[in-house]
């Protein structure tokens, strides 16, 4: 009798994680546009597109999945921007096809004009697909980036930064039921006029809202805000990295 024969056979899977999704507003194409792109991943994964609230218009983004000399793919999807609809918030997802991981990206755009010392509230949602994420406030006058305050949802420990205690005030009350927009009190025109930025986080996930606040007359600080508007416009860009 012949003896049994063992045959064990391996099974190698190799598997480049998504790591960082990347989402932009752009105008590279001549007209406003958002950009989702993830880089150097295998495979490749699915990337779709949603809006908040839902629109009846279609979504008809462009995708490219480009191979490079490694095998990995890099992933351009654009979608292009919704006339009519100025508030609206734009999701990008990015689904790994061995892991079944979504990652998530979004963002919403905004522009607010109001009266020197006229308190103001600055819009910032948590949208649908969030769960206690983490808030972080900041704010650009074109040149300069600070932060305005922070906040963790675990400990609801919030965290201002010192000359922005006395002029942006975030509600603990609010955030529980969603809304996490910030007070600005007794705002000036040469200090406050600005970017102002909403990065709401979680494990797989990112939103941000920017709202572009024009504090003053409007012909004076327009031409100021123009100014701080062409810088802002090179890096209007969201990153998500997770190790």
């Amino acid at each position: 009798m012949s003896s049994p024969v063992c045959v064990c056979v391996c099974v190698c899977v190799c598997v480049a994680p998504i790591r960082g999704l990347f989402l932009e507003q752009s105008r590279m194409s001549g007209y406003e546009e958002m950009k989702c792109a993830v880089n150097n991943v295998f495979p490749a994964p699915r990337v779709t597109w949603e809006t908040e609230p839902p629109t009846f218009e279609a979504l008809r983004p462009v995708t490219r999945i480009i191979p490079n000399k490694m095998g990995l793919y890099s992933v351009d999807s654009r979608l292009k921007k919704l006339k009519g609809l100025p508030d609206i918030i734009y999701i990008c997802k990015v689904t790994s096809l061995y892991s079944g991981q979504t990652w998530t990206a979004s963002i919403r755009q905004r522009e607010i004009r109001e009266s020197p010392g006229t308190d103001l509230t600055v819009p910032c949602a948590v949208p649908s697909y969030m769960n206690k994420p983490s808030l972080k406030w900041t704010f650009s006058n074109g040149e300069d980036l600070s932060t305005i305050l922070t906040y963790d949802s675990w400990s609801e420990n919030i965290i201002s930064s010192p000359p922005w205690k006395s002029h942006a005030e975030l509600d603990p009350f609010k955030i529980s039921f969603g809304d996490s927009s910030i007070r600005l009190m007794d705002p000036k025109e040469s200090e406050h006029t600005g970017r102002y930025t909403c990065v709401l986080s979680m494990l797989y996930g990112t939103h941000t809202e920017r709202s572009d606040i024009i504090i003053g007359s409007p012909v004076g600080k327009l031409l100021l805000f123009n100014k701080q508007a062409s810088l802002w416009k090179k890096n209007i860009s969201q990153v998500l990295f997770i190790f």
